[in-house]
């Protein structure tokens, strides 16, 4: 389902790329990297990380942005397509919507090895599987020790890639069959009545995953669902042989970290200056991993966490500009201060919602028609479960809603 999610999201900013545009592909705090339209209109992916190269495909039309979470190196986009691909490489049998009704493919004098409802009751009982879980021994010292892998597994960047968890929103755990994205050999959405099953329900064997008060599921998944390439290149005998993963920008993060510090420090832009750059980086669990006192330079990060980094970047390395609803100002909201806010949004009242933190900016005059912030629901969280970027704009009218959702 956070395949799926991801995958809608990553479409939906290329739906969104114009002619001679180029734009960052972020979904759930996760960066893909850039997708660049020519300005004959033809797509340019050679910027794009971590998909696979099925998925990249722009011969005839856009690439698909498919993420596909299943098999060795990416190759199923859903689970129907894992268990027909299982079913046939692993035990020998053919199901009827992969291979045709009454063909025997494989020569074994037996046809309609597996209908089209044995396909769906096999994906369904691996979509409804208990969660597996965590078992904590009661020795202290052995918690203390467990406490201190999970520190320094961030620390030392593992949870760069290996992300602890990733949200669910809009009721994402509410499971559908077919998958929309079914390659063809795989029944099709449409083709039959859908099915839907709620993860989260108590009906089905524990342990479920529930959503947080505020309506999202966090997956603990240890995973940012992109192919990495770890190997030395294409002659290393450890790559994979159809070449799926791609290597990342050439762009470095400190080269970026201090465009984007520029960028806030200038007084031009809403709510800069020189001294506004280091209470966002030392806002608690904001950057994790920097270290209070250090000095900043064009050289000297040390960025742990890459949650907030690449939607920042995203935002001010001119790709974007002032895409989000208009806005031209942002600023990282705690637990707290995103409680008032998700409140007022829900509520849609036009009462300008407390921030306690005082990470508000304060860009513009909160006199009549006042700030309106706008938050876009396809950024990530940052690891506070707060999103990792709110933004601001002027209300043209004091009757509009003080916090509207854009996709």
């Amino acid at each position: 389902m956070l395949a799926r999610q991801m995958t809608a999201d990553l479409q939906h900013i290329r739906e969104s790329i114009q002619p001679g545009e180029t734009k960052a592909l972020v979904s759930k705090g996760v960066y893909f990297g850039v997708l660049a339209r020519r300005v004959d209109g033809s797509w340019d992916t050679s910027h794009v990380q971590g998909l696979p190269a099925p998925s990249l495909i722009a011969n005839d039309g856009p690439p698909s942005l498919l993420i596909l979470p299943f098999s060795q190196a990416g190759a199923s986009v859903s689970l129907r397509d894992f268990t027909n691909n299982a079913f046939n490489q692993h035990l020998g049998m053919q199901s009827e919507e992969r291979f045709g009704n009454g063909i025997d493919e494989d020569g074994d004098g037996v046809v309609n090895e597996l209908t089209r409802a044995d396909i769906t009751a096999v994906t369904l009982y691996q979509a409804t599987l208990p969660i597996p879980g965590q078992v904590i021994p009661s020795d202290s010292q052995i918690r203390q020790a467990i406490r201190q892998g999970a520190w320094q597994f961030r620390r030392i960047g593992c949870a760069n890639c290996h992300v602890p968890a990733l949200p669910l929103v809009r009721r994402g755990w509410i499971y559908t069959e077919p998958n929309p994205y079914n390659p063809g050999g795989d029944l099709q959405d449409g083709e039959a009545p859908s099915i839907s099953v709620d993860l989260t329900s108590g009906a089905l064997p524990g342990p479920r995953l529930k959503p947080a008060a505020d309506g999202i599921v966090w997956v603990p998944a240890f995973t940012d669902l992109k192919l990495h390439d770890i190997t030395n290149g294409p002659d290393d005998p450890n790559a994979e042989p159809q070449g799926q993963a791609r290597s990342g920008d050439a762009v470095s993060e400190p080269a970026i970290g201090s465009a984007i510090k520029n960028r806030i420090g200038n007084a031009a832009f809403p709510g800069g200056s020189a001294g506004y750059w280091q209470p966002i980086i030392e806002a608690p669990n904001q950057f994790v991993g920097y270290t209070s006192g250090q000095v900043v330079t064009n050289s000297s990060y040390n960025f742990i966490n890459e949650y907030e980094l690449p939607v920042a970047v995203s935002l001010f390395n001119g790709t974007q500009g002032n895409s989000v609803g208009g806005s031209t100002c942002f600023f990282s909201p705690s637990l707290t201060d995103w409680t008032n806010i998700d409140a007022a949004l829900q509520s849609e009242t036009t009462t300008y919602p407390s921030i306690p933190s005082g990470n508000d900016p304060g860009c513009f005059s909160k006199s009549s028609p006042s700030t309106q912030i706008v938050y876009k629901s396809s950024i990530g969280a940052n690891t506070n479960k707060a999103p990792a970027f709110v933004f601001e704009r002027q209300r043209s009218s004091s009757s509009d809603p003080a916090v509207v959702e854009i996709l």
